[in-house]
């Protein structure tokens, strides 16, 4: 009887320790971030963006300004932001996700190369059910709370309470239908975790409506998540002035400022942005392909937080570059994809994957859904280390 008693307690004692471990892992910080939120935007180049307020008072805090002479930026450190919230802009961000210069079109390919590695062959926005490896997938594996923020997003309601169409619309919890309520309201092509079908068997309830948004912000924000603007706060509807109007509008929202000047209202630290970034959040503020018109087809990526060092990376004399990819005589590996090699210096939607794999030490996506592109882009960060203030690892130890 006392060898048994000792036996279970032995086993109980090895069962805590695992679940406390368990614990531990999923809640543990990231390298250099503990949380992180993407904010995605719709079909415009950095040149047609760079303007609009509260988009250009971001550039101006991270000490530079917007050059009109063609470069990226120039020198203004009069301009720094005097919070601590540090504001990075990456210079030279594109889209080509099958290789060469040609940006990936339409939207939903970018989408999903951004969470999955590949465009999987899509070249169009219709609905896709892909049997394929994806961030969410890594983020489970690991234990480490993820969710969606989509605007529009009709949530789940009691069955017997939905008419014969809404029914088949859905997946269990899962909204499957293409648009909600109108036009320009929500899209699933603008929202690629739905159509990963890991997800939609098992993880509909993490793809929630943005009203959530504000309730997580006062309990408990998960480690990753994207906010999904509708079709028009993401700036895709109407003609291009009509579109950045209401992506201005909408970030300044977002951000407690002023959208005719970009000013931070007295109240801001209301706003959900603020709040994020208050617990520690690392916001990014992207596009998913540059305009169809503009010569231009670099596109605006910013990073801000409180463990971001303010600049722009490259800066006006070309230092803290990112390099994004192996010299192109390098890239032998794998084959190509179908638009050629990588360029070094022009990072993608597959360098933000790998930022956020790094950070939390994922296992990376499985090879066999991947494209090269992936598979030889290197985390954008990685050699510019001079982007973070310190690592959590280090704050840690201190």
């Amino acid at each position: 009887m006392q060898f048994k008693f000792r036996l279970l307690l032995t086993i109980g004692i090895i069962f805590y320790s695992l679940a406390a471990f368990s614990s531990s892992a999923s809640s543990s910080q990231g390298k250099h971030f503990e949380k992180i939120m993407i904010i995605i935007f719709e079909n415009m180049s950095y040149v047609d963006i760079k303007h609009a307020p509260i988009f250009k008072k971001l550039i101006a805090d991270t000490g530079y300004d917007v050059d009109e002479e063609g470069a990226r930026t120039t020198l203004n450190q009069t301009q720094i932001h005097d919070s601590n919230i540090g504001h990075a802009l990456f210079t030279s961000y594109y889209n080509n996700h099958s290789g060469g210069i040609i940006p990936t079109r339409p939207s939903q390919p970018n989408y999903l190369a951004m969470t999955s590695g590949s465009t999987h062959g899509v070249i169009d926005n219709n609905i896709h059910d892909l049997k394929v490896d994806n961030l969410a997938n890594e983020l489970i594996d690991a234990g480490i709370s993820w969710k969606v923020y989509a605007e529009d997003l009709p949530d789940p309601f009691v069955l017997s309470t939905r008419t014969n169409s809404q029914i088949k619309l859905y997946k269990d919890s899962c909204f499957m239908g293409a648009t909600f309520p109108s036009n320009d309201g929500y899209k699933r092509k603008h929202e690629p975790f739905i159509s990963y079908v890991s997800i939609q068997e098992n993880y509909c309830k993490n793809i929630v409506n943005s009203a959530h948004l504000n309730d997580d912000l006062d309990t408990k924000m998960p480690f990753v998540s994207f906010y999904i603007p509708n079709q028009l706060n993401d700036g895709h509807n109407g003609g291009l002035l009509e579109g950045i109007a209401h992506a201005n509008a909408f970030l300044s929202k977002m951000m407690g400022a002023n959208p005719q000047t970009g000013e931070l209202l007295p109240d801001a630290a209301r706003a959900p942005l603020q709040k994020f970034m208050s617990q520690g959040g690392l916001v990014v503020i992207a596009f998913d392909e540059p305009s169809a018109t503009a010569l231009d087809q670099s596109m605006y990526m910013l990073l801000m937080g409180r463990m971001v060092n303010s600049g722009a990376y490259p800066n006006h004399a070309n230092e803290h570059s990112p390099i994004c990819y192996p010299a192109a005589h390098e890239q032998i590996k794998y084959l190509n994809d179908s638009n050629g090699t990588y360029q070094a210096r022009r990072c993608n939607h597959y360098n933000l994957l790998k930022m956020i794999e790094a950070n939390y030490g994922l296992r990376s996506l499985h090879p066999k859904n991947t494209s090269s592109g992936y598979k030889y882009a290197y985390a954008l960060d990685q050699y510019v280390p001079v982007l973070w203030k310190y690592s959590n690892h280090t704050k840690k130890q201190s």
